[in-house]
């Protein structure tokens, strides 16, 4: 028979070992939300990241009508009654909701070089976006002076970004 000291030695050690697998179930639970969280949001910015994407197109042609407006080719007023009101106004919402939610998800979930990389494309499409906006952005001037990106340039940039985020989003798994 075991004696009293013997027994609450046990079921001191019993519960020692119960504590330890509740505090190492914890452990291992909380890291796999973190890990599922972490995963989540980088997948939610490529996609905002795909879908902002697909008003570059649009973009780089209003690109040539805001040239055409600064050069006194075109009317102001036209364009703004033409593009303005056809294209941009029905879209304003959608755009500056998808920047916002980008440069949000990219500040809070990205590690330090994929930041950099989506924090160039953040800058680039908010000072196109703004440039067709606004007919003429300083920023454009200062950044692009030889115009936006090319569609195969944006094309690599998107598959570099899109590459990262999947090497981080492995990361996580």
């Amino acid at each position: 028979m075991l004696t009293m000291k013997t027994e609450t030695i046990l079921s001191l050690f019993a519960l020692g070992v119960s504590i330890t697998t509740l505090i190492v179930t914890y452990i291992q639970n909380r890291r796999s939300r973190i890990s599922q969280i972490q995963t989540a949001k980088l997948e939610e910015l490529l996609e905002c990241i795909y879908e902002l994407s697909k008003f570059y197109k649009t973009f780089k042609q209003l690109e040539s009508e805001v040239e055409r407006v600064k050069t006194g080719g075109y009317d102001r007023q036209e364009y703004f009654k033409t593009y303005y009101h056809e294209f941009l106004q029905k879209r304003m919402d959608k755009i500056d909701r998808l920047l916002s939610r980008i440069e949000v998800l990219y500040k809070a979930y990205t590690d330090k070089y994929t930041r950099n990389e989506v924090e160039k494309y953040f800058k680039m499409m908010e000072c196109f976006y703004m440039y067709v906006l606004n007919t003429g952005d300083l920023y454009k001037t200062k950044y692009y002076p030889n115009g936006f990106p090319t569609y195969e340039e944006f094309n690599t940039i998107i598959t570099s970004i899109e590459r990262d985020i999947l090497m981080d989003i492995n990361k996580y798994k």
